[in-house]
């Protein structure tokens, strides 16, 4: 490339000439002083030449002025011309037969730029002429320069313009082209500038969530010629703080991105895209109210209400609002179908065409003009509410404090919210909730009934879960308490009489009696088998000092139960009382052979520290005194023998029920 550019001449003439000594004109150049140098190819004989004319016009076919005469043995010229306006030039020789005809007429290309105003240059030129230029498709050649020496090369084109961008300073172009072995150059234009428009643009069309849940941008691409690429911008806390973080970009005529970092399944995501031209000068972007993904929130399945709620977070993009948000929804992996539209205020759906064991799947998509940003799909399993595998009372236990204690158990899970229990007062009656309990303490506890007369009669209770929806789920099995009743039937015996415990998933075992007959603590006394509901209890040789028994049944359950071991739930207890009875002798014997050798009377019913008996003479002297039903007179006093005769006694106890009850009568002492 040579330091003066020179305007190119561009016309060839590639036809044969009529007559052998016209000389072939090949190349135009122009340089800046306005001195055109022409360059041409000497005919096929050029012995008869004598020399060459070259003659110059404004007019492609009139007018042509002669403006210089060379040798004959020149194959170039250099002559004065006009660097503002087209020029034609074309040659003839001199003979000794006189001058020849004329060669084919080249033209020289004048340039000149136009100034869009925004940094982006025009460069124009008149057409080429020659029929070699336009036979070969040959293309101009743009040079460009920042101080009109050093040149480069910036494009080529078969046009007569050529775009290109200036950023700052002065800048100079030439144009070139080379045919048939010579290169034809135009001077040189140049042009102040200094870009610092900014480009426009783009135009986001979408921020939308891919399959993958990848956040997914689309735009328009801005306008200006020459855009070098687009920035895009993340909004990330970092350093404690919000703030914008540029990202990355992508080369000008890319108008898609896919930002594979950051999860938009999980947080809405914020992005901006701006245009940078060549120059640095870029586009600011509104960052107040800047383009968002959609965030779908996990879909609630309300299992009571049998519906499921989306609510999703507003999807912005300042450029295209958004008209309004469409439902998509595919049921257990089938296709996905539409199934509602809600304008663009509504954030929130309810589904309520739920079935139970199905898996839903979610999708809003904003839409605008008929373009989708969509959201992340998102899903959930209608699971139906979870129900225990079983539910029962292990024992309906009677308290000695006449509660009855409920032993429960059953296969908690975290649908359960309470445990319902139900009681029968009576046999023919329906069962009525009583009571509940929500501290369900993973499946064993114990229910306390206290509002209960359990030494009245029996009761029923059977319990029941109720899940979070309030519906009964579950009930179990019915359990009846153990009653125990008893009657005095003589001196000698106490009947026992209860009703069976029963349970519909256990059975009886055996029965145990226990009884307490005034020392404090109860013994077991006799077992019976499970079909038995009455027992006899001898008194012989037992003494209650008070004429009181108590007694309790417990029940010795199956040991093979859904529940394990070591369950024994009692009956109440009750109390049996002698009645009280004395008989009196009228007469002993202390020195005979048979029994009756001590005066007692024969008792029972009569409680410690109740009774006294005082014997005395005829005369009124007391002999003897006791408090011990026990102890008898034995005939003595002070160690002496009391004669036969008789004497009086006066016995008195004082009994709980019938009060101070006084026997006076004598008895015969024989010797």
């Amino acid at each position: 490339m040579r330091i003066t550019v020179f305007l190119f001449f561009v016309g060839l003439s590639m036809q044969l000439r009529a007559q052998s000594d016209i000389p072939e004109l090949k190349c135009l150049s122009m340089d800046d002083s306005g001195q055109m140098t022409v360059i041409w190819e000497s005919p096929d004989d050029p012995s008869g030449v004598l020399n060459y004319n070259i003659y110059l016009s404004y007019d492609e076919n009139t007018n042509f002025t002669p403006v210089g005469q060379v040798a004959a043995s020149e194959t170039s010229a250099v002559i004065p011309a006009d660097i503002e306006s087209v020029q034609y030039v074309k040659l003839s020789s001199t003979t000794n037969a006189g001058e020849s005809g004329f060669s084919e007429t080249l033209c020289t290309i004048i340039p000149e730029i136009i100034n869009n105003g925004d940094g982006n240059f025009t460069i124009r030129w008149n057409p080429s002429i020659a029929d070699y230029f336009i036979n070969n498709g040959l293309e101009y050649q743009i040079y460009k320069s920042e101080d009109g020496v050093n040149y480069h090369h910036v494009g080529s084109t078969s046009n007569t313009s050529f775009d290109d961008y200036v950023c700052t300073g002065l800048t100079f172009y030439c144009v070139e082209i080379e045919g048939d072995g010579c290169v034809s150059m135009s001077k040189s234009v140049s042009e102040i500038y200094t870009d610092i428009t900014p480009p426009t643009g783009p135009d986001l069309i979408i921020i939308s969530v891919d399959e993958n849940g990848h956040t997914f941008l689309e735009w328009n691409p801005s306008p200006e010629p020459d855009i070098d690429r687009y920035v895009i911008e993340h909004y990330e806390f970092e350093d404690n703080r919000w703030k914008w973080i540029k990202y990355d970009s992508v080369p000008a005529g890319t108008h898609t991105y896919v930002d594979r970092k950051f999860d938009a399944c999980n947080e809405a995501q914020t992005f901006v895209v701006y245009a940078v031209d060549h120059c640095g000068n870029k586009y600011a972007p509104n960052q107040l109210n800047p383009p968002t993904t959609i965030l779908l929130d996990e879909p609630v399945f309300d299992r009571c209400q049998e519906q499921i709620t989306i609510t999703w977070s507003e999807y912005i993009n300042p450029q295209h609002p958004v008209e309004h948000y469409e439902v998509w929804l595919a049921i257990d992996g089938q296709t996905s179908n539409l199934i509602a539209t809600h304008d663009s205020n509504v954030l929130t759906h309810t589904y309520t065409d739920v079935e139970v064991g199905k898996d839903y799947r979610f999708q809003i998509k904003a839409m605008v003009n008929n373009v989708s940003s969509e959201s992340c799909k998102k899903e959930v399993f209608t699971t139906p509410g979870e129900v225990p595998n079983y539910l029962d009372i292990k024992a309906a236990d009677v308290r000695p404090d006449n509660f009855i204690d409920l032993h429960l158990s059953f296969d908690f899970n975290d649908d359960m919210e309470k445990v319902l229990v139900k009681r029968s007062d009576n046999a023919d009656d329906q069962l009525q909730v009583i009571g509940e309990s929500t501290d369900l303490n993973n499946g064993i506890m114990t229910f306390r009934d206290e509002d209960v007369a359990p030494n009245q009669g029996q009761y029923t209770y059977q319990i029941a879960i109720v899940d979070d929806c309030q519906d009964i789920v579950k009930t179990g099995n019915i359990v009846k308490t153990c009653f125990l009743s008893g009657t005095s039937q003589n001196q000698s015996e106490n009947q026992l009489r209860w009703t069976a415990y029963e349970s519909e998933n256990q059975s009886v075992q055996e029965y145990q009696i226990y009884c307490d007959p005034g020392t404090g603590s109860f013994a077991q006394i006799a077992s019976v088998d499970a079909s038995s509901e009455t027992y006899i209890h001898n008194l012989s040789g037992l003494d209650s000092g008070s004429g009181k028994y108590h007694y309790y049944v417990q029940v010795v359950l199956d040991n093979m139960t859904p529940y394990g071991t070591g369950y024994y739930p009692k009956s109440n207890i009750i109390e049996v009382k002698q009645t009280l009875q004395v008989k009196i002798p009228n007469a002993f014997a202390p020195g005979g052979h048979n029994e009756n050798k001590i005066f007692k009377p024969l008792t029972s019913g009569v409680v410690e520290g109740s009774y006294k008996m005082i014997i005395y003479n005829k005369w009124g002297q007391q002999l003897f005194v006791s408090n011990n039903p026990e102890n008898g007179w034995d005939g003595t006093f002070k160690g002496e023998q009391c004669q036969s005769s008789v004497y009086v006694y006066l016995i008195q106890i004082n009994d709980a029920e019938l009060g101070l009850q006084e026997y006076k009568g004598t008895v015969l002492l024989i010797r």
